[in-house]
């Protein structure tokens, strides 16, 4: 997947509970850093001092940032997949689906979840060996912070995983961040989205 860092906003771009908090003020932004990975895994922090590592790439404020992930999903399976925020602070939106790669928007996500309720976990059908677009993006504030997304196939395997508390999780070969054939379309330069 690939993943872009932003400072945070002010107003409805202010990571914050608020249901007015808009992720899409970032689309025509660039950001400050930018990667690739194959977990989402923000660190988790108790306080918002200082500067983290992301993906082993940025030093970056802990604080008042915005992150957007972005890629295909490549399911192993077909059937039902669950995806499910086991640890936000302070809010984050997924949108798997054409939705991901354009169109997506703060009401047509699949799942949202902040540090006061994580959301309840979202079933999506999905065909095996299809690039699925799929996009997480997640707001912090000031104090403490994370994220993190678990996948579960059809089947119950634990697809991915990781864990923000200790900041491990399990890289995936399911996330990439393009299509090797040209099968389905890159993602727009960040900031032109």
């Amino acid at each position: 997947m690939q993943w872009a860092y932003y400072i945070a906003l002010g107003g409805n771009g202010f990571p914050s509970t608020s249901s007015a908090f808009d992720p899409t003020l970032y689309r025509n932004i660039t950001p400050i850093a930018n990667g690739t990975t194959q977990i989402v895994d923000v660190p988790y922090t108790t306080d918002a001092l200082g500067n983290a590592t992301f993906y082993n790439k940025a030093s970056e404020p802990l604080a008042n940032f915005f992150i957007d992930h972005r890629g295909y999903f490549y399911p192993p399976q077909t059937g039902n997949y669950i995806f499910d925020y086991n640890y936000i602070d302070d809010a984050a939106f997924l949108w798997v689906g054409a939705v991901a790669y354009s169109g997506w928007n703060s009401t047509n996500r699949n799942l949202y979840g902040n540090w006061q309720n994580f959301g309840l976990p979202v079933s999506v059908y999905l065909v095996k060996n299809t690039l699925v677009p799929i996009r997480v993006a997640m707001g912090q504030g000031a104090g403490g912070g994370g994220l993190n997304l678990d996948i579960y196939a059809p089947d119950g395997e634990t697809v991915i995983t990781s864990n923000t508390s200790s900041n491990v999780g399990t890289a995936s070969p399911y996330f990439v961040a393009f299509s090797c054939d040209g099968s389905a379309p890159a993602y727009p330069p960040w900031g032109s989205e």
